[in-house]
């Protein structure tokens, strides 16, 4: 017969490795593409997430110059099998972003005739699980942009 301290030792000692196994899983889940994947897309207004926007260009009312570098930019996401939105709306926040790339939660901003001032400005109108990244739009494209 098990003595009870050692029964209960025992019981501790395994409740600590499922404890340990699972953290380690939520960790490997985190890390993956997938989670943020999920993550990026509960910031989004449901409207503006559903399948027919997911990977669709979007753009109108903006200049040749500014419209041209973001489809470049998204091009670029595609070729590299990111998901992405273009003009995704937030949920809890009043600005709409140039585009969203979903596997790495990275905003790209494109400025053609915003200035610095203005982006810094728009951060605070941004969730802030995502980084932003601006691409001057009066440079020629080049994919290290993105980098």
């Amino acid at each position: 017969m098990i003595n009870p301290e050692k029964l209960k030792q025992r019981a501790e000692k395994a409740k600590a490795a499922k404890q340990r196994s699972y953290e380690r899983h939520l960790n490997r889940e985190k890390s993956s593409s997938e989670y943020r994947k999920k993550d990026a897309l509960q910031e989004i207004k449901f409207s503006n997430k559903s399948g027919s926007h997911i990977n669709c260009f979007r753009g109108g009312g903006e200049s040749d110059e500014h419209l041209d570098m973001k489809y470049q930019v998204w091009k670029q996401l595609r070729k590299w099998k990111h998901d992405c939105i273009v003009e995704p709306i937030f949920v809890n926040y009043p600005a709409r972003a140039d585009i969203l790339d979903l596997d790495t939660c990275i905003i790209y901003e494109i400025l053609k005739s915003e200035t610095e001032k203005m982006l810094v400005a728009k951060e605070d109108y941004y969730p802030p699980l995502f980084e932003i990244r601006k691409i001057d739009a009066n440079k020629p494209f080049n994919e290290k942009m993105l980098l």
